[in-house]
C-alpha cells in the first residue's frame, strides 16, 4: 500500500486577537491527522496560503517563516526513522514526538520557566529570594520585548541571535529607561540561560559569545569617619530611626550584610576569651566568616539582647524596604547629603578598614567574600589612604637610592 505523507501550515482566522491570528499545523499521514500551534501569529493580510508562508521581508515574516521552517523539518526527520523502524506511523505518533523533543526545552520561555521553576524550590536553602525576584523580573521583560517586537508569544533557542541580545539591551534602555548596569545584571540571567541551552545541546553555539557589555559599576557609596561620628552623635527622637541607626551602625562596624543581620541570633555571638565574637556563615554563599566585635558594635548589641532567647532573631527588622526606606529618612534628619541604601554599610566597613591599615586579605574574611577580587570592588582607595602608602614607599625607597645626582 503506497504510504501518504503530507505537512500544511495555515491560520486560524477564528482567533484572530489584535489583528494576530495563531499559526497551525497539520500532519497527514496515510488518512489520520493531527493538529498543533506553531507559537507564533501573524497578520491575515502577511499570509500566503497557497505558499503556507508568510510573506514580506519584515523581521516578524522571516521569523515565522524560521519557525515553520524549523517544524517541517523536524517532522521530516521524525517521520523518516519512524519509516526506517518498520513499525505502522500515525500523524498523532509523530506530533507527541515533536513536541517533546529536548524535553520541551525548544523555547526560549519554556527553557527559562523550568529554570526558575528549579531556583524556587531552592529557595530558603542555598538560594535567595531577591535572586529569584530579578529572575521572575527578567521572564517578564524578555516575554514582553517578544511580543513587541516579534509579534509572537515565544522564540524558538536555536534563532535567538547575538541581534536578539543587542536588541533586547536597547528595548530596555529606550522603553524602560534602565541604566546600564541594571540592564547588564538583566542580561546576565539571559547569558546563564542561553549557555545552559548551549550545554544542554539545546542550541549549536552560544550567542553571547559575540556580545559585549560591560556594568559600567557606580561609584560605590560609603560614609567617612566624620561621618560616621555625626551620625552616631546627632540626636534622636524616633524610636524608628533609632533602630535603624543602631542596625546600620552595627553593620558599619562588623561588615555584616543586611540578611546576615536579620538572621543574627544570641547562638552566633562567642566570648572568646573575654572578647566577643561573631560567628557565622553567609546566607548567601555559604561562607563562614568571624568577627571581634569593636567596643561600639557590642553596645549596640547589648541594646536588643535583653529578654531572648538564644534561637531569637536579635534585630527585629520589618523588611529591606523598610529599612532603606527609613535609613534614608536618617541621612535627612542627620543633615547628610548622601543618598544610601544598608548595602553601603558593608562598604563604609571595607573602605574604614583598609583606610587603617587592615590587610586586604583579612578584610576579604571578615566580609566573607569568595573571591578578593570582589573585596577589591568594596574597598575603595581613598586619599588618605593612597598618601600613607607613597609616603611609606619615598620613607622606603630613601635608604635605597643614593641623592641627588651630582657631577
Amino acid at each position: 500500500m503506497r504510504s501518504t505523507f503530507s505537512i500544511l501550515f495555515y491560520i486560524n482566522r477564528k482567533k484572530l486577537k489584535e489583528n494576530q491570528a495563531p499559526v497551525m499545523g497539520r500532519i497527514t499521514i496515510n488518512g489520520t491527522q493531527a493538529y498543533f500551534s506553531c507559537k507564533c501569529a501573524i497578520n491575515p493580510e502577511l499570509w500566503n496560503t497557497q505558499q503556507n508562508c508568510a510573506i514580506g521581508n519584515s523581521s516578524h515574516a522571516q521569523l515565522v517563516n524560521k519557525y515553520l521552517g524549523t517544524y517541517r523539518t523536524l517532522i521530516i526527520h521524525t517521520y523518516q526513522q519512524l519509516l526506517q523502524s518498520g513499525q505502522p506511523i500515525t500523524a498523532l505518533q509523530i506530533k507527541n514526538q515533536i513536541l517533546s523533543t529536548g524535553n520541551d526545552y525548544t523555547t526560549l520561555l519554556r527553557y527559562m520557566k523550568e529554570d526558575i521553576s528549579t531556583f524556587t524550590h531552592r529557595v530558603g536553602k542555598d538560594r535567595a529570594v531577591m535572586t529569584l525576584k530579578k529572575m521572575e523580573i527578567v521572564y517578564r521583560h524578555i516575554s514582553n520585548f517578544i511580543k513587541a517586537k516579534y509579534r509572537t508569544n515565544d522564540i524558538f533557542l536555536p534563532d535567538i541571535s547575538p541581534n536578539f541580545i543587542t536588541s533586547f539591551a536597547s528595548w530596555l534602555q529606550t522603553t524602560h529607561s534602565l541604566s546600564q548596569s541594571t540592564i547588564w545584571i538583566y542580561t546576565t540571567y539571559l547569558k546563564k540561560i542561553l549557555t545552559s541551552a548551549h550545554h544542554n545541546g539545546q542550541i549549536p553555539s552560544n550567542p553571547f559569545s559575540k556580545f559585549r557589555m560591560g556594568p559600567n559599576v557606580k561609584q560605590r557609596q560609603f560614609l567617612t569617619e566624620q561621618e560616621l561620628f555625626h551620625l552616631l552623635n546627632h540626636p534622636l527622637t524616633n524610636p524608628a530611626l533609632q533602630t535603624v541607626r543602631d542596625i546600620y551602625l552595627f553593620s558599619c562596624l562588623t561588615g555584616i550584610s543586611y540578611i546576615d543581620i536579620a538572621n543574627l541570633k544570641q547562638e552566633n555571638v562567642h566570648n572568646i576569651k573575654g572578647e566577643l565574637w561573631v560567628i557565622s556563615a553567609r546566607k548567601k554563599t555559604g561562607i563562614q566568616f568571624q568577627i571581634k566585635l569593636l567596643e561600639m558594635a557590642k553596645r549596640i548589641l547589648e541594646k536588643y539582647t535583653g529578654n531572648i532567647s538564644l534561637s531569637d532573631p536579635i534585630f527585629k527588622i520589618k523588611s529591606y524596604e523598610w529599612l532603606n526606606c527609613n535609613l534614608k529618612k536618617l541621612m535627612l534628619e542627620c543633615g547628610l547629603s548622601k543618598d544610601l541604601t544598608f548595602h553601603t554599610a558593608r562598604h563604609t566597613f571595607a573602605t574604614l578598614a583598609l583606610t587603617n591599615g587592615m590587610p586586604i586579605e583579612s578584610i576579604s574574611k571578615v566580609l566573607g567574600h569568595t573571591n578578593i577580587t570582589t573585596t577589591q570592588i568594596y574597598a575603595k582607595i581613598i586619599n588618605q589612604k593612597l598618601s600613607y602608602d607613597l609616603s611609606q614607599f619615598e620613607k622606603n625607597l630613601s635608604g635605597i637610592l643614593p641623592g641627588p645626582f651630582s657631577e
